[in-house]
């Protein structure tokens, strides 16, 4: 556990990597590093993409537009 602190903020955040947590919310629901996580991973000297959601990568956005879209046509 790491509570990163800044002195130009006047609150500082919990963050838990392990647990993909951070007090602020934003990590653990949108999988994606929040400014807190980069500091601690910045501070740590942590590789930030390994805190990266696999859903994000290249191959999963990649599956995502493989299957034919079909036109819809305006229903009146």
């Amino acid at each position: 556990m790491f509570s990163p602190h800044d002195d130009r903020l006047p609150m500082s955040s919990t963050v838990k990597l392990n647990d993909w947590w951070c007090d602020c919310g934003h990590f653990q629901t949108l999988r994606l590093p929040c400014h807190h996580v980069i500091d601690v991973c910045s501070f740590s000297h942590v590789d930030l993409t390994s805190y990266i959601h696999p859903v994000y990568s290249l191959h999963n956005i990649n599956k995502t537009y493989e299957i034919q879209f079909h036109l819809v046509y305006k229903e009146y």
